[in-house]
Order: C-alpha cells, then sequence, then structure tokens
C-alpha cells in the first residue's frame, strides 16, 4: 500500500523502518566514536605544532617589524592540511554506513511512496538541465549534487536530487574573483513533452520583502523580464512573476500553483524558485538542512527527522499530481 498520510508513514516506520534503523543504529555509533578518535588526535597534532611554532621554532637572525609570519604560515597550513585529511578521512569511514541508510531507508521510504519512482544515491540533476532553466543565471565555479530521484505520472516524467552550486563573481582588473553559495537544496524538473505557451519564472519577491520598493522591482525586472501582475495580493507578497509573455505567463501560473507555493513557503519556510522553458517546469526548493542524509552524531532512528524526508517527498509528489491535472 502506497503511503499518503503522516498516520500511514508512521505505520510503515513502525513495521518496516525499526529494525533496520537499530542494526544501523551500532554502525552509526562505531562510526561517531572513530570520527572522534580522530578529531582528538588530530587536535593532539595541531597543539604540538603550535608548541613547536611558538616556543621551539628556530628565531630569524633579522625579524621583520609586525606579526610573526612564520606562526601564521604554521598556524594556517596545519589547519589546512588537518582539515583536509579529516574530511577525507571521515568521508572513507562513514561511506559504507551511509550507503546502507540511503539503500536501507531512504530507497525503501521512496519506493514505498510510489512504484513509479527510481532512486539514485549517487546520481544527481545534470549540470546544462540547472543551466538551462533560467533561474539561477551565473557563473558556476562548482556543482556537485546527489541522491536523484525519478519517476513519471502519464506521459509526464520528473526527477529531483540534492545540488549545492557555487558561483564566481567576475573580477575587474583589481579585484581577485570570489565565490558563493548559489543554490543549496532540492532542484526539481518536470518534462510535460509539451511546449509551454511562455517562458516565465517565479522568483521570490525580494523588492516588496525587504521593502526595497521601485529599485528593488527594476533590479528584478532586469534580471528576470518584465513583471507579471496576478491581481492575487497574497501571492504576489511572497513572489514575483516575470516573462515577456505576460498574458500566456498569466495562464500557466495557475490558481492551484500558486496556492501550492504559497503552502509550501508556510509549511517549510524555504525559499522556492520556480520557472518554465520549453516543455519542463524547474524549481528550486533553498534548504539548510541536509535531506536523504544519515545523521552521524545524532541517533539515527530519530522519528522526525525521518519523517521531514517523507514530508517533503510527499510535497514533490503532491505538486506533480496537480501539475498533471492542471497543465
Amino acid at each position: 500500500m502506497a503511503l499518503t498520510t503522516e498516520s500511514d508513514f508512521k505505520q510503515f516506520y513502525e513495521i518496516s523502518l525499526q529494525s533496520d534503523l537499530k542494526e544501523l543504529e551500532i554502525r552509526r555509533l562505531t562510526v561517531a566514536n572513530r570520527v572522534r578518535t580522530l578529531l582528538i588526535f588530530e587536535l593532539i597534532i595541531f597543539i604540538v605544532i603550535m608548541i613547536y611554532a611558538i616556543w621551539f621554532r628556530p628565531e630569524k637572525e633579522t625579524p621583520m617589524p609586525g606579526p610573526d609570519l612564520g606562526i601564521i604560515f604554521w598556524i594556517i597550513g596545519s589547519l589546512v592540511i588537518l582539515g583536509v585529511i579529516f574530511v577525507f578521512i571521515t568521508a572513507r569511514i562513514s561511506k559504507k554506513f551511509r550507503k546502507l541508510y540511503k539503500q536501507n531507508i531512504i530507497g525503501k521510504l521512496i519506493t514505498q511512496i510510489s512504484e513509479d519512482l527510481t532512486y539514485f544515491p549517487e546520481d544527481k540533476i545534470e549540470f546544462n538541465e540547472f543551466k538551462n532553466s533560467r533561474i539561477y543565471n551565473q557563473n558556476i565555479a562548482t556543482y556537485k549534487g546527489r541522491d536523484l530521484v525519478t519517476g513519471n505520472l502519464g506521459k509526464m516524467n520528473f526527477r529531483f536530487s540534492w545540488l549545492e552550486v557555487y558561483a564566481r563573481t567576475m573580477p575587474d582588473h583589481r579585484k581577485k574573483s570570489q565565490y558563493h553559495l548559489l543554490f543549496r537544496g532540492i532542484f526539481f524538473i518536470a518534462d510535460f513533452r509539451k511546449t509551454f505557451s511562455a517562458d516565465a519564472v517565479i522568483f521570490p519577491n525580494v523588492s516588496k520583502k525587504f521593502g526595497l520598493g521601485l529599485i528593488g522591482r527594476l533590479l528584478q525586472e532586469a534580471h528576470l523580464g518584465s513583471v507579471v501582475i496576478l491581481d492575487d495580493p497574497q501571492f504576489e507578497k511572497e513572489y514575483s512573476v516575470h516573462s515577456e509573455q505576460s498574458e500566456n505567463a498569466k495562464k500557466l501560473v495557475t490558481p492551484g500553483l500558486r496556492q501550492w507555493l504559497i503552502d509550501f513557503r508556510e509549511k517549510t519556510k524555504s525559499q522556492v524558485f520556480l520557472s518554465f522553458t520549453d516543455t519542463k517546469m524547474n524549481m528550486g526548493v533553498f534548504l539548510k538542512r541536509q535531506l536523504f542524509e544519515p545523521p552521524i552524531f545524532k541517533k539515527v532512528d530519530n522519528y522526525d527527522y525521518i519523517l521531514e524526508n517523507f514530508r517533503y517527498l510527499m510535497l514533490f509528489h503532491g505538486l506533480i499530481e496537480d501539475m498533471g491535472k492542471s497543465i
């Protein structure tokens, strides 16, 4: 029986997941203890390095005025090297545990929601698909992802995955390029296999939210295109719709979709970005907390944590069913 409600999930959790979670909790404790041991060992190494750098390192005969660059070099260098070693070894230690969690917990949960869903833990939305969404028009510096879920509903196919994307700010002749987080969360694509009547972007209404007024609106229009007026004050308080084909865009942004976006914002407190391009609806949900990843230093059988994963999966699945009816 497919999971459709939280009561269904609770029953599934108690019958099908708890036994696997108990076994995974034993593995988690082993992994957590190894990571703690590694951290303590590296901390001791760092302290030894600092003692050497401050008290036992040979003094220069003619030291330069100002801070001791040698000590700064030892501090920064040791932190970078120890940090890289810690990340690499921690990933190796937790690799098998993460694989079992995704296979036995997330994989089971996804297939129980719908038999049409398929889970690929190591795959992600392709880079070109992310760029072609036209939501994030910046120079991409790094592009990482995982936990791809694919499915079908009638003639429509859809997929979503976790992505973490950093952008590069191009420098002028006086500045170096800088990196900043462009997107972290779930990126979702639904291919309706029929060309939409307009290209459109739905963006958080930054100008209203932060009181930027006309200047904020002009900046958003310059970046995203002309604003489409929907005469929906509740929706337009949270979002702005941009398209050069105003009337056709209004037909795409249906009352059902507008209500879904408002409800989703209230339930998750997450920023949502959406676009219609060619035959595809693209959506980015910005999340602070990682989904589908097992906790290392908290109990793996935490009911609320797995429930949160279920809620997001159901929200996306519900959107697909609603959009399939209205578009």
